[in-house]
């Protein structure tokens, strides 16, 4: 009878025992998730939020047929200033070198010393024209008086330079455009008559234009 009452006592007090562990754990567990929710409702769990990124469409760089159309139509009626370079002017300056007068019967060419010059081209920065200048005349009327220029230093006439005139009037005549030989060179007058007949030289002159 006592072995039963010592079971009975050890099986009542193993229930207890188990039965009070129960209610333990349950409110362990009970206020553990009481004790997290106040937490949560405190200090609430912040998730990171990630935003899409939105790709903006961007607009083609390249302009298109209409575009440049477009553009050239836009762009027609521009006009651009024209810038117009004017020359400026070429300055040319004239001078005359005097020879002398003089006169002849001589029916061929002959030498009419003292009417000469010396010439040097290289003086004058850019000849343009030249020409030999002189007034004719043969008081009686007969014939004709012929002139030119005679290089004495190389020994030639001056091609170009030959001029002649008739009659009474004595207008001044001009050949047509000569040059001259490089260096400083002696030119003379030559003349003759066609007929005979005493003709004069007056105002031989050279006339130069240069820039």
């Amino acid at each position: 009878m006592e072995k039963e009452k010592i079971l009975k006592g050890g099986i009542f007090v193993l229930l207890f025992l188990i039965i009070v562990g129960n209610l333990i754990f349950l409110d362990l567990n009970f206020f553990s998730k009481k004790e997290q929710k106040e937490t949560e409702k405190v200090f609430p769990v912040v998730k990171p939020v990630v935003k899409e990124e939105k790709r903006e469409e961007r607009e083609p760089t390249s302009c298109s047929a209409v575009c440049l159309q477009a553009i050239n139509e836009a762009t027609a009626s521009i006009k651009l200033p024209i810038i117009k370079t004017t020359p400026s002017p070429v300055v040319t300056k004239e001078v005359f070198i005097p020879l002398g007068s003089g006169s002849t019967k001589a029916i061929s060419w002959v030498d009419l010393f003292g009417i000469e010059a010396y010439v040097d081209p290289s003086k004058y920065s850019k000849i343009k024209e030249a020409n030999f200048e002189v007034a004719l005349r043969i008081p009686t009327a007969n014939g004709r008086a012929y002139a030119r220029l005679y290089n004495v230093n190389d020994n030639h006439p001056v091609w170009g330079s030959e001029v002649w005139s008739e009659g009474q009037s004595g207008l001044m005549v001009r050949s047509g455009n000569i040059s001259f030989n490089s260096g400083n060179k002696l030119y003379r007058v030559q003349m003759y008559s066609t007929m005979g007949y005493e003709a004069f030289l007056d105002n031989a002159r050279i006339r130069i234009v240069y820039e």
